[in-house]
């Protein structure tokens, strides 16, 4: 159990509390963006002019279907989490760090703007039932009352849903038009950060490497955790430093001399094969060499046929390397390769949370080893399904 999970689980309302935290302040954002285009828009929000609708009724109605789904499922979140922890096969523990950023990624832009409206309302439904279900003086009346008190409930709780979203998909096009083009804008800084990702944890991976030891089913352990912890720290670190130090769009190092021209510190691009996103190439460079060797020397040692589905989260990391090494020798253009990387690099984290989640038990699991059974038994669930599926292609052939 992870230090992180090991303090929710003590306290399970505390996950709903962040989602809250971090739903409404996304919320806010995206309302004053959108707010700050509104007069190139005529009436792209009427809304009251009160502050007060925009950015506290608005936020907190839009953000609350993901509060309250979280609210219920709870544990079940939190042992997914431990699951996917404990069962790295599909994306391992040090590589889930940029699937989970190109997933937030991918969920703010073209997920939440979008689907919390309308779930807003369905949430209404939702809330209004529980309150009705968990009333022990409505619930001892006829189904009809409890239909009738549920209606009446719901259509309360679900005016104001219904008003905002209305008035939110009203219009649609021209807030997809803004929130497309801010991806549009903001596209390339985005997969340079999650290069550094890739960058810093290949390189971290061979300090996983040599300060762990394999076992059985191939996954790297330690002795200790203030181990594991320096190696994720010092992860981090690199990241840090190569996104300031390599960074194309935001000149960090940079003086200003008294002729009046900038000297621009950053590394200049000495053999010319930087590519469209500056120095980070090179590195990139090194870390797909560092990956390449660091699979051979496990599969050499005894991973072997256990690498099954952590093919699929390697193959799509090395992706974010190898088309930037192909773009920076032969001029590929990534305009679609790129977007295509996040997306799908998401996918597999969504996938792989959607097993886990399905997976899970609804009451929390303290004990590691129960956690560790439940994803032990999901692996050969999964494994025996996709057996089965070869099997069955295999009796097709003949």
């Amino acid at each position: 159990m992870s230090f992180f999970s090991y303090y929710l689980k003590r306290s399970s309302i505390l996950l709903p509390l962040l989602v809250a935290i971090g739903m409404i302040a996304y919320f806010i954002l995206l309302i004053f963006v959108l707010s700050y285009f509104a007069p190139l828009i005529p009436g792209l929000f009427a809304f009251p002019a009160s502050s007060i609708f925009r950015y506290f009724i608005i936020p907190v109605i839009f953000a609350f279907p993901w509060i309250l789904f979280v609210y219920i499922f709870r544990e079940r979140t939190l042992n997914a989490s431990d699951i996917m922890n404990a069962k790295g096969n599909l994306i391992p523990l040090r590589w889930r760090m940029l699937y989970s950023f190109n997933t937030l990624i991918i969920l703010a832009f073209f997920i939440f703007p979008f689907i919390s409206p309308p779930l807003a309302i369905f949430a209404a439904l939702i809330l209004a039932y529980r309150i009705v279900h968990r009333s022990d003086s409505i619930w001892q009346k006829s189904q009809g009352a409890r239909m009738g008190y549920t209606l009446i409930l719901f259509i309360l709780l679900a005016i104001g849903p219904i008003y905002f979203t209305i008035i939110w998909f009203q219009y649609f096009i021209a807030i997809s038009g803004i929130i497309f083009t801010a991806w549009w804008i903001l596209f390339d800084p985005m997969y340079f950060t999650s290069l550094c990702i890739v960058n810093a944890l290949a390189i971290g991976s061979i300090f996983h490497l040599s300060y762990g030891t394999l076992d059985e089913a191939g996954k790297i352990r330690h002795d200790t955790s203030q181990r594991l912890w320096l190696i994720r720290f010092g992860e981090f670190a690199l990241f840090i430093i190569f996104w300031v130090v390599l960074n194309p769009f935001i000149p960090f190092f940079s003086l200003s001399l008294s002729s009046g021209s900038t000297l621009n510190l950053a590394f200049p691009d000495i053999i010319g094969f930087a590519g469209t996103l500056g120095n980070i190439s090179y590195v990139n460079y090194l870390c797909l060499g560092l990956i390449a060797i660091v699979y051979l020397v496990k599969f050499v040692v005894g991973i072997g046929g256990n690498l099954k589905l952590s093919i699929i989260g390697i193959l799509f990391t090395t992706s974010f390397l190898i088309v930037e090494v192909l773009n920076g020798f032969f001029s590929v253009s990534a305009i679609f390769l790129r977007p295509m990387l996040m997306v799908g690099s998401s996918l597999i984290f969504v996938i792989a949370f959607a097993i886990s989640f399905f997976a899970a038990p609804d009451e929390l699991i303290e004990p590691d080893q129960q956690i560790t059974e439940e994803a032990d038994s999901l692996e050969r669930q999964v494994l025996e399904d996709a057996e089965s599926v070869a099997e069955e292609d295999e009796g097709e052939e003949i």
